[in-house]
């Protein structure tokens, strides 16, 4: 199953993320990443693997950059990924170890946050399909962020993926602030979760959050 598999990564300014986890793709033939003109060493360092393709795209919406980039995808199936989610061994064996029926046309998976390695013992990021098979999705923008209606059915992995920023703790504020401001003021969205959790965003200065003993690299 792993050669039917494309990992795809948005990035910008990730250079702090996308060394650790493009290190736990090495399995894959190739990883695309679409960056949107990042001003760090986001790319030279993705460049490094030799099976990472780099598409430069400026930034105009996340459907829109996302639609794009499974445009470039050749393979059945396209693992879409954040920059800082930490591909577990665990969760490589299970993805090659699948044989999806017809009907099946997505996987969700749920989410472990960490901090700098170090996992918490609970978090509000909910699960959502990851793995999704080409011409059997849609991405549409919703708000601020993009959403993924998938035509078939989704079933749900066991594996967890593990979504670990290691971006300064300024930095995850200020995102969360924004997301949050953007919640606030867009009507349909008002009063839901934003997608930086504020336990997560003061991690970096907080000893107090429950973590657990096993840590990631």
């Amino acid at each position: 199953m792993l050669d039917r598999i494309t990992p795809l990564i948005l990035t910008r300014d990730e250079e702090a993320n996308i060394g650790r986890t493009l290190t736990q793709l090495a399995w894959a033939r190739e990883v695309i990443i679409v960056d949107s003109l990042s001003s760090d060493g986001t790319v030279s360092i993705a460049r490094q693997f030799a099976n990472v393709r780099v598409v430069v795209r400026t930034f105009d919406s996340h459907a829109a950059q996302w639609a794009f980039g499974v445009e470039q995808v050749t393979t059945p199936w396209v693992l879409t990924l954040d920059a800082d989610y930490f591909v577990t061994d665990a969760l490589v064996r299970e993805l090659a170890s699948l044989d999806p029926p017809p009907d099946v046309t997505a996987y969700e998976a749920g989410f472990i946050y960490a901090v700098n390695g170090q996992p918490l013992r609970a978090a509000l990021y909910p699960p959502r399909a990851v793995l999704l098979r080409r011409g059997a999705f849609e991405i549409w923008q919703d708000g601020h962020t993009q959403r993924v209606r998938v035509h078939g059915t989704v079933e749900r992995l066991h594996e967890p993926l593990i979504h670990d920023d290691r971006k300064d703790g300024a930095s995850l504020t200020a995102r969360r602030n924004t997301c949050a401001r953007k919640r606030q003021n867009c009507g349909p969205h008002r009063g839901t979760p934003c997608r930086y959790p504020a336990a997560f965003a003061s991690c970096a200065s907080s000893r107090r959050l429950p973590r657990c003993s096993t840590r990631y690299s």
